[in-house]
């Protein structure tokens, strides 16, 4: 089991924090060309259709539908518009003016390179995410569950006609959810705060995991 890769993965429709990182280079040369977008594009607000934007309630429903019936496991901060899309196979200076004029476009939010950075850190990590690795889905379907599923597409973009967002996707199989109340307690993913982290087998949580995998999933 340890030449095989485990994962956490936070299912949410929300921001997901305020992730920074130290700012790429592209950013101190481009802060100009981000401003002068700003200067000459109106944001959008509220004249997309209202379904199209992550806030419908129904949202995380579809996510786990795209889950558990269609075996698409989606991350967000991934939306294509105007030309502009924010494939993680395209060139990170690319993706990050992208990424700072898509915010602004969509929603008026001068997003900084700070911000533009730890997203895409953060995101990166889907396409380190091999065939066969496992994803453990903290609190899905509900607060008192977990889901785990296993790898079988490598991460490929694939942005959803109704929504806005979660365009990141990893094909999955064997789909399973679990009772916190018959393995472990929900705090063992608390370290696990990102939307996706890998579970190295030097933590202390990764015995727990495997042992779990062993008696109950694989």
């Amino acid at each position: 089991m340890k030449n095989k890769g485990m994962w956490v993965f936070r299912l949410s429709v929300g921001e997901g924090g305020n992730p920074t990182g130290v700012v790429v280079d592209w950013c101190i040369a481009n802060r100009n060309k981000v401003r002068e977008y700003r200067r000459k594009v109106s944001p959008l607000y509220g004249e997309l259709d209202e379904g199209e934007y992550e806030e419908d309630e129904d949202f995380l429903s579809t996510l786990k539908q795209e889950l558990f019936e269609h075996g698409k496991l989606r991350q967000g901060w991934g939306y294509e518009y105007e030309g502009m899309k924010l494939d993680l196979n395209q060139p990170q200076e690319e993706w990050m003016e992208n990424y700072l004029n898509l915010n602004w476009r969509l929603w008026g939010e001068e997003t900084n390179c700070e911000n533009a950075t730890g997203r895409w850190n953060i995101l990166m990590r889907m396409t380190n995410m091999e065939i066969g690795d496992v994803v453990f889905v903290p609190k899905i379907p509900d607060e008192s569950k977990f889901t785990v599923a296993t790898i079988e597409k490598k991460y490929f973009f694939q942005p959803m006609k109704e929504y806005f967002g979660h365009a990141h996707v990893l094909g999955v199989k064997k789909v399973k959810e679990y009772s916190y109340e018959n393995h472990f307690l929900p705090k063992e993913f608390n370290p696990y705060r990102n939307a996706v982290s890998q579970v190295g087998d030097h933590h202390k949580i990764y015995d727990t995991l495997e042992d779990f995998l062993e008696k109950h999933y694989l």
